[in-house]
């Protein structure tokens, strides 16, 4: 009985603190774009070997625009291409960036302040780079690290193990439930 006015007293307790408690976090107000930051955008054909296709675009700069491919078929991320919104044709360029692997291909592609941070697991590299193509900070992958960049500024990286030894407060009580339900003698 007594476990059960506990967990109504942290309900309670947790209900009273997220209506009561001020929230001084930033807030966001969204706005509708302008006619000259949506980029006008030509119909035009390219022939792909992957049936995938990503787009991401720089919210810092409208008209920095990728198109990634990828191929499900399991030939891997190898056979993707990468293609660059050309603001002068009003379409997508097929894109060979250069690198001292020859990356053809990105897993993952996140915009952050005005540039791309781009992820090669193929080529087990990642690296910034800007609306002229230019590629700064090429690092090699740690092994079982996920990268997530700043959404405004791109120098701004965390970098944090796959499996990490950081539990949440769910799994910490679930555990304490689960050692409180065995039979006592099994209680170390």
């Amino acid at each position: 009985m007594y476990a059960v006015f506990e967990n109504l007293w942290a309900v309670l307790w947790s209900v009273l603190m997220l209506r009561c408690w001020p929230y001084d976090g930033p807030q966001v107000k969204t706005r509708l774009a302008m006619e000259d930051e949506i980029p006008e955008i030509y119909n035009t054909i390219h022939q792909d070997k992957c049936d995938k296709l990503e787009v991401i675009q720089n919210l810092h700069r409208p008209n920095y625009i990728f198109a990634v491919t990828k191929c499900s078929d399991g030939s891997g991320t190898e056979k993707g291409a990468i293609y660059k919104f050309n603001q002068s044709k009003k379409a997508f360029d097929l894109v060979e960036l250069e690198t001292s692997g020859g990356v053809s291909s990105l897993d993952k592609v996140i915009p952050t302040g005005d540039e791309m941070f781009c992820i090669s697991y193929s080529k087990n590299i990642s690296f910034l780079i800007d609306e002229n193509l230019k590629i700064r900070r090429l690092e090699e992958l740690v092994p079982n690290y996920e990268y997530y960049p700043h959404p405004d500024f791109s120098d701004s990286l965390i970098r944090f193990p796959k499996e990490s030894k950081v539990r949440t407060a769910s799994t910490y009580i679930c555990r304490i439930e689960q050692n409180l339900t065995r039979p006592y003698s099994s209680v170390h």
